[in-house]
């Protein structure tokens, strides 16, 4: 009877003076607000730059990292975005193979300077999708998802090299820690990948992967897209 009571007379007052009252309103945490994804793109072909940044909108990002390979002077380096707050563009001349250097000169900067972030690959051959930017990524994690190779779909559910493509996976930064990918080395006068656990793309993701089984989680949805600008 005491409850009821106490009940009516909320509710009576609730009625008779509803603008003396108000409540709090806890706002919607998501990508859009709190932007925390830092993509990093390998660069050779700059020419395809300004089709990947269709892609992206810069003000759902922390940041874009463009990493031009410029090993052996193969590639001058030129700022083509110097205007935009949210773009970073590095020169690299570490020694690279299919856009490994770039990738580390990218991550080891963004350790010094972003803090706490999810790092999304993008390869210069690539570009977003568009629902990626939509999904609400928590940090401390490792996402992975699907994508069509041609007309075949792909799981990003099988965590095994040969398997797995950078297209398909996001991670913190803080699960990355040390690991970087792998980089040639010299071998009777020919480059080749390392012997390192991280040298291919699957044994980078595969590596994080098992050393963080429990902070994996796979979103069964296309969520990539697959050398989009070779096709054009």
């Amino acid at each position: 009877m005491k409850y009821k009571f106490i009940l009516l007379l909320i509710v009576f007052l609730l009625i008779m003076f509803p603008t003396e009252f108000t409540f709090a309103t806890f706002p919607v945490r998501s990508n859009y607000d709190d932007p925390n994804i830092v993509i990093i793109t390998p660069c050779s072909r700059p020419q395809n730059l300004e089709k990947i940044k269709e892609s992206i909108d810069l003000s759902k990002i922390k940041r874009w990292y463009i990493s031009y390979d410029c090993q052996d002077n193969k590639m001058e380096f030129i700022e083509r975005f110097p205007s935009e707050d949210k773009i970073k563009e590095l020169k690299c001349v570490r020694p690279s193979i299919t856009g490994n250097g770039p990738r580390n000169e990218a991550l080891d900067e963004i350790v010094k300077t972003e803090g706490k972030c999810m790092i999304y690959f993008l390869d210069d051959d690539n570009i977003l999708h568009e629902n990626l930017l939509k999904k609400d990524l928590k940090l401390d994690k490792i996402y992975t998802w699907d994508y069509y190779r041609g007309n075949n779909p792909w799981s990003g559910g099988h965590m095994q090299v040969g398997y797995i493509d950078t297209a398909q996976f996001i991670v913190d930064i803080d699960i990355i820690g040390d690991l970087r990918w792998g980089s040639p080395t010299e071998a009777d006068g020919k480059d080749v990948r390392s012997k390192n656990l991280d040298a291919a793309d699957g044994n980078f993701i595969t590596t994080l992967y098992k050393n963080n089984t429990d902070k994996w989680e796979y979103i069964p949805e296309v969520l990539a897209y697959y050398n989009f600008l070779d096709k054009q």
